[in-house]
């Protein structure tokens, strides 16, 4: 295999969602630049931002955040399915085996539909999602079972 320096020789695409230039040490998403969102935005709202389009008022952030809160327990069952993988395997693998079994405990039949899109998200953020600075909490669960520590359930009023 060829060595290419950089992204050099890899196909890229326009994106509505974030900007690049790495000669000016740039990165936006939204259109909003990394410094300030890191400096002056929650997780909750950097999350609304990527998803929706544009940073949330008030009003939304306070449902939005509300909606996140009700949603964090995680189904026992995605549990139960994180303990039987492999000790070994890849944080990453794990997180992607336990998004695909949350689909199964919520299907959604019209995906086209924006409140099911919205309960979609709510949901997949809420479960994977402890706070903008730690692992994702099914990650953290999945190191938590590998290091045969015990399972703890955040408390509902936590707003991390």
């Amino acid at each position: 295999m060829e060595y290419s320096p950089g992204l050099a020789g890899v196909p890229a695409a326009r994106s509505k969602i974030s900007y690049l230039d790495g000669q000016k040490g740039l990165l936006e998403y939204r259109g909003v630049r990394l410094e300030l969102l890191a400096r002056h935005s929650t997780f909750v709202e950097t999350a609304y931002l990527l998803v929706f389009g544009d940073l949330p008022s008030p009003l939304e952030l306070q449902r939005f955040q509300t909606d996140l809160t009700a949603h964090r327990q995680i189904k026992f069952r995605i549990t139960d399915l994180m303990k039987c993988l492999p000790e070994g395997g890849h944080p990453m693998d794990a997180l992607q085996a336990a998004v695909a079994a949350l689909g199964m405990f919520y299907p959604a039949k019209n995906v086209r539909d924006r409140d099911v899109q919205y309960s979609s998200v709510v949901r997949l953020l809420a479960s994977c999602r402890r706070s903008w600075r730690r692992m994702l909490e099914c990650d953290a669960a999945t190191t938590r079972f590998r290091l045969k520590t015990t399972w703890t359930t955040p408390p509902t009023s936590c707003t991390c």
